[in-house]
């Protein structure tokens, strides 16, 4: 199973759930430790999202 990587595979799976959502939610994972993001920045189109190493 391939685990989503970028807003946009979130967004599919949840087409009722609003962006900002996810991105708080994402936001929360990030806070926790439990994902990384990668990427140069903000506005890097090519930032994506990665289990961290437990």
């Amino acid at each position: 199973m391939r685990v989503p990587g970028t807003i946009q595979d979130f967004e599919a799976p949840c087409p009722t759930v609003n962006r900002r959502s996810l991105q708080r939610d994402l936001k929360g994972m990030l806070d926790k430790n439990l994902i990384v993001e990668v990427g140069a920045g903000a506005t890097d189109p090519t930032r994506h999202y990665r289990l961290a190493e437990l």
